[in-house]
Parts: C-alpha cells; sequence; structure tokens
C-alpha cells in the first residue's frame, strides 16, 4: 500500500531501520490516514507512534524520534521479562523476581 511504505521509507531514511509502519487506517471523520510506527527490540515489538497523513498523501503530523524513544522507553519499563536465573542472582541485579 502507497500510505505504508510512504511512511515506511520517511522512517528509514529519517530515524533508522529499527522502524517500520504498520497497517493503516483511514478516518473518515477528518479525512485523514493513520499510521502506527512499530519499533523492533530484543524484548518485542512496539507501537511508538503515529504519522498522519491527507488523503493525498501528504503528511500532516509526523512523531519526532524523542517522542518515539520516550514513549518506547515508557513500554519497555513496564515489560515484563523471562528471565531463568534463580531469585537472588535477579534480586542481585536490582530486580523483583516473581514466578508463573
Amino acid at each position: 500500500m502507497e500510505t505504508r511504505e510512504k511512511v515506511r521509507r520517511y522512517l528509514y531514511h529519517n530515524v533508522g531501520n529499527m522502524l517500520t509502519a504498520s497497517r493503516p487506517a483511514f478516518d473518515l471523520k477528518t479525512n485523514h490516514w493513520h499510521v502506527p510506527v512499530l519499533c523492533k527490540t530484543d524484548r518485542g515489538i512496539f507501537v511508538v507512534g503515529e504519522f498522519q497523513l491527507d488523503e493525498d498523501l501528504n503528511f500532516v503530523f509526523i512523531p519526532t524520534k524523542e517522542e518515539m524513544l520516550a514513549v518506547l522507553e515508557a513500554q519497555l519499563e513496564h515489560t515484563l521479562t523471562l528471565v531463568t536465573d534463580k531469585p537472588d542472582e535477579v534480586r542481585m541485579k536490582g530486580l523483583t523476581p516473581g514466578t508463573i
């Protein structure tokens, strides 16, 4: 799809290759395309922002690299990580162990 590809190219050339565009959705009320931005990390894939384009595919809103990084950091802070270390070793790393 043209919309997704335009955002994907913008991200690649202006932000970096760890980001990509997700599936666009068209809002009939505003006549804007909304394109979520995905960031791939070693802890998963996260939505870190959203581009908006008008019906002629002109950019209306572009989140800054700093805004997307802040969203990613906030999400990573609240994301659980599976660790196979013993509880005492996990505590020594400054983490709070839990069990499943």
